[in-house]
């Protein structure tokens, strides 16, 4: 149980904090600089938007989100690859995290919110929970 609930706290976490630590390196702006081999004077999402601006090509190969979600569909286990717990926790970890509050999932508070699920769980006899 404990790792399930973990992996409920922390994947969700880290891929927010990836999330916004990628936000922000990629809508920074770099100061021009002649005589470099890469782009400068503008941020990184420009440049990958619109390369031709800065002397780059386009060479991004579109692909239909819809058809992806079809494919992972159709695949016997292709949601279960994007799972980071069992589909039978799911509701009990929602259940523990209602009984605590819900407190915001920092990577400050993650521990903290961690013992009290567990704790929580612990005390509603689901310890034997996937």
């Amino acid at each position: 149980m404990s790792r399930q609930v973990s992996n409920w706290i922390w994947f969700p976490l880290i891929q927010r904090e990836l999330d916004t630590f990628v936000e922000r390196q990629n809508s920074h702006r770099i100061r021009k600089q002649n005589d470099v081999a890469l782009p400068s004077g503008g941020r990184p999402d420009e440049f990958y938007n619109n390369p031709q601006l800065y002397g780059g090509d386009q060479c991004l190969i579109p692909v239909d989100p819809l058809e992806v979600d079809e494919l992972l569909a159709d695949s016997e286990d292709g949601e279960l690859k994007l799972r980071y717990v069992d589909k039978d926790f799911e509701p009990l970890a929602e259940a523990a995290y209602d009984a605590i509050g819900r407190p915001e999932i920092t990577l400050t508070t993650a521990w903290t919110v961690f013992i009290g699920m567990v704790q929580r769980m612990t005390d509603n006899g689901n310890v034997d929970s996937p």
